[in-house]
Formats: structure tokens, sequence, C-alpha cells
């Protein structure tokens, strides 16, 4: 999903609108387009419920803003609701997707 997208889910899931936290999930390696690596890559370091916690705290609306941004990129790229608890697991799921 892109930017707009995921803050629109915002507004309709939480009536306001986290856009500062899809920008930190979404910053991407800048070697990215230059090199041809994975546009999955970034998701291995952010997109995971640790990876959420240690920036947000597991207590607050912007951590269940993460939540659903991370499953929401699941399903729209993958078509699989999947909300990884770390990075070994976001490999995993990638790998299985054959997105790595």
């Amino acid at each position: 999903m892109n930017h707009k997208e995921h803050v629109t889910v915002d507004y309709i899931i939480f009536r306001q609108t986290f856009a500062e936290v899809h920008t930190w999930l979404d910053e991407t390696d800048p070697e990215k387009k230059k090199s041809g690596i994975s546009p999955y890559r970034h998701w291995i370091k952010r997109h995971n419920v640790e990876a959420l916690k240690d920036k947000y705290g597991d207590q607050t609306i912007e951590f269940n803003a993460g939540c659903m941004h991370i499953l929401c990129d699941w399903l729209s790229h993958f078509y699989v609701w999947v909300l990884p608890k770390n990075e070994t697991e976001v490999i995993v799921k990638l790998k299985e997707n054959n997105a790595f």
C-alpha cells in the first residue's frame, strides 16, 4: 500500500491519522534503487512487532497503527494476513512468498 492508502485506513479505523508512523515504517535503504535490492528489504528491520515496540511502546495507538500498516502491507502485496514478531519471521515469510 502507498502512504496515502495507509493514512486513509488510519482514519477509517482510528478516526485520526499517523503519517509519521507510516513514514518511519516505509523508510527504505537509499541504495535500493541503485543496486536492485528487493523492495521488501526495509520490511526486515521495521515491519515486525519488536521494532514497533522499541519505537513506540506496545500500549500506544501508534503501535496499533503500525500493526495495521504491517498487516495491510502483507495483505496487499502477498494476500496473507501476517504480523511477524521479529526480523527472523519477516525473512522467513518473505522467502515463503518468493520475495527475498
